[in-house]
């Protein structure tokens, strides 16, 4: 079997305009050495001495799987190493990143090719990405103060606040073991919550018409540690006592019956000015000098990925932001929508029927303004813009198939532009509906138009026919089997069989397009209980599941200097949230994510986050580690051990390496756990993080 030369791992990815295309090995292989003391600071010498110990023998583990490759041709695609490209089951003798399936979809599917500047081409505005490297902020080996993991909460004065909701649900204390061990028996019916109102605006068309089941399903097949590195952003105390508490069906079926925002972790963002403002009150916000604009919409998601009890509504919303992708981060007169389209569109109907979902998105004036609709006048000499009208065949709908041929034609393309032509924003910025969606019926084309050889014909009714052309592609097979293959390759692997597609396809189609029945399908799917191993953490979910695990602290106020440093290492890691710039959104397959500079780059993120470097753990508002919480009910380091493998879900890791690691530390499995230094329980999360498995969901 031949695998990719170790030398693929050497090149560093255009994360910018990522490409299925295999990697060409008859290129040059180089190191990109850097000056890495950003990443040491602090670390005694003895540390830097075991990690770089360490870090050799985790180069060799990735090391492994190539010694089969030394006979490779030149210039050989890698396309199809592994059967159906697959992985196979996760042991530490096979986990290599150049494992990991190599193509989005199947050989021959089309490429991510660089935007146009052509702005009647598909793809839009010739925008291009930007990625500025700055320097690590704080650090120092200086003495902490205890920390519980506890959002703080200490905020500026709020000039927009949005109402507090009365209530919010309460979590267990945290477990004293890892989701590793066994969970009592399920409950048989939900636990009951009481739920506020939800702070962010409701879905603007009709809710799910499938209401979840009452009492929970029996316990899935999948283990428990699968279930919450699929489901969730990381493990954390407040999962590892929920699974243990509810049992794993329970779980499962609390986080699916929950479709909308955590109230409690809401209620941390009661001062972020953006987030309760209207359109027009936003768009006064970004014209002020040094308007928090960045700081709430990254620090926005990264509190709730980090805090919120339900964290699967948290990954779905991540799931539609790449699908129904806009970027208007530096659009001064509209990058205000940003916030409208994130509270309103994708996370008020996350967990609804994708039918909402679709129309609020093409209602949306965001998506009207960065695909171009709005300037779409079908009876001008220039004519119709094509932009909005091809993104809702090829990304939002029908998609492209998985052999690379798609059930549209260019007519389609531009029948379906005709009839959304119209649809645009209010653009006088001077008035009160500046922004506003808007129905312009002298822009509009009001002859009749056919699409899809006559399976949807308009009837020149104007706005309602491009309401109806949504809702019929919402609701149509190849949209089914599309949306269907997006959310498997989300949470089963990068190459979910067709069997499971169609499958799930059929759950949606018998649910009028609610995504709830399909998720609950899929978790109970074979296919999922034995794809452990087969997704890779991209750059925000690993930073999440390394914060969540570790337990770190996280400010609420966005102007903070942790705030900052947690948005610049996601810029530094190229994953900043809606920096995207192309409508298909951040790559949700391994190949653009896989690089030596790229593991570099996460190694040296989490060995500055377990040992506290990323900020100075004396000013206000620090990240750090919640060291009792990893200590918590271990009497020996070798428990300490084992719960932090448990909280970083590591669990597959060879026995052996335990008592390697302890070594370094200068301690053993029997080592009373009051005589193991803080420091030594964070050089081990240090080093587990720095394992192969935690790269992997």
């Amino acid at each position: 079997m031949r695998l990719p030369r170790p030398g693929n791992l050497l090149q560093k990815p255009d994360i910018e305009h990522a490409a299925d295309t295999p990697v060409d090995e008859t290129a040059p292989s180089s190191v990109d050495v850097r000056d890495d003391s950003a990443n040491t600071a602090g670390l005694s010498n003895g540390a830097l001495n075991r990690r770089a110990l360490f870090g050799t023998a985790v180069l060799a583990t990735l090391a492994v799987a190539c010694n089969d490759n030394e006979t490779a041709d030149a210039g050989e695609s890698t396309a199809n190493t592994w059967p159906n490209n697959s992985l196979p089951t996760p042991d530490d003798s096979t986990l290599a990143p150049d494992k990991l399936p190599l193509v989005d979809d199947v050989p021959g599917a089309p490429t991510t090719q660089a935007p146009s500047a052509d702005a009647t081409t598909s793809t839009t505005n010739g925008r291009g990405t930007t990625t500025t490297q700055r320097s690590a902020g704080g650090g120092g080996n200086t003495t902490r103060p205890p920390v519980t993991g506890s959002p703080n909460t200490t905020r500026r004065p709020a000039t927009t606040q949005r109402p507090a909701p009365t209530t919010a649900p309460t979590t267990g204390a945290p477990a004293t073991t890892g989701v590793t061990q066994p969970p009592p028996t399920p409950s048989t019916t939900l636990p009951a919550t009481t739920a506020a109102v939800p702070t962010t605006a409701a879905p603007t068309t009709a809710a799910p018409t499938t209401a979840p089941p009452t009492t929970a399903p029996p316990i899935p097949p999948a283990s428990a540690s699968l279930l919450a590195g699929r489901m969730t952003f990381g493990v954390s105390a407040e999962i590892e006592s929920e699974l243990l508490r509810l049992g794993t069906g329970a779980w499962v079926e609390q986080q699916l019956g929950w479709d909308r925002p955590d109230p409690a972790t809401e209620s941390l963002l009661g001062d972020f000015r953006f987030l309760g403002a209207s359109r027009q009150q936003a768009y006064q916000i970004v014209r002020e000098d040094n308007d928090p604009f960045d700081e709430e919409l990254t620090h926005s998601n990264v509190v709730r990925a980090r805090y919120s009890r339900y964290q699967l509504f948290e990954n779905m919303v991540h799931l539609w932001m790449d699908h129904l992708n806009v970027n208007l981060r530096d659009n001064g007169g509209y990058r205000h929508l940003m916030f409208d389209y994130q509270e309103r569109v994708i996370r008020g109907n996350a967990m609804g029927r994708y039918a909402d979902l679709l129309l609020a998105s093409a209602q949306s004036p965001a998506m009207m303004v960065y695909l171009d609709n709005y300037r779409s006048n079908a009876n001008s000499s220039s004519g119709v813009n094509e932009n909005y009208g091809r993104e809702l065949l090829e990304l939002h709908s029908l998609g492209i198939n998985r052999d690379g041929t798609q059930d549209y034609t260019e007519a389609d393309v531009r029948g379906a532009s005709l009839i959304m032509s119209g649809w645009g924003v209010f653009t006088d910025r001077n008035a009160g509906n500046y922004s506003d969606f808007r129905y312009r019926p002298d822009y509009h084309h009001n002859e009749t138009v056919s699409i899809l050889g006559g399976a949807f014909t308009s009837g020149g009714g104007g706005e309602a026919d491009g309401v109806a052309l949504v809702n019929f592609l919402a609701r149509h097979p190849t949209t089914a089997r599309h949306i269907c293959w997006k959310i498997a390759r989300r949470f089963v692997s990068d190459n979910p069989s067709t069997t499971l597609v169609n499958a799930l396809a059929s759950v949606y189609l018998a649910n009028d397009t609610a995504i709830v029945p399909v998720l609950r399908a899929l978790f109970e799917s074979d296919e999922f209980a034995s794809s452990a191993g087969l997704k890779m953490n991209r750059p925000f979910e690993l930073v999440m599941a390394a914060m969540r695990g570790l337990g770190s602290s996280v400010p609420t106020d966005p102007n903070t200097d942790a705030a900052r440093t947690i948005r610049f290492r996601l810029g530094d890691l190229n994953h900043d949230v809606w920096r995207w710039d192309q409508p298909d959104g951040y790559p949700d397959f391994a190949t653009p994510w896989l690089s030596s500079n790229g593991l570099l780059d996460r190694w040296g993120f989490t060995a500055r986050l377990a040992n506290d470097f990323h900020t100075n753990p004396n000013e206000p508002d620090p990240i750090l580690t919640d060291v009792n919480s990893l200590r918590s009910g271990a009497a020996t380091a070798g428990e300490i051990y084992d719960r932090i493998v448990g909280r970083l879900n590591v669990v597959g890791i060879a026995p052996a390496i335990k008592d390697t690691l302890l070594d370094l530390v200068g301690v053993t499995a029997a080592t009373p756990a009051a005589d193991v230094e803080d420091d030594s329980v964070r050089e081990i999360a240090s080093f587990l993080l720095a394992h192969p498995l935690f790269q992997l969901r």
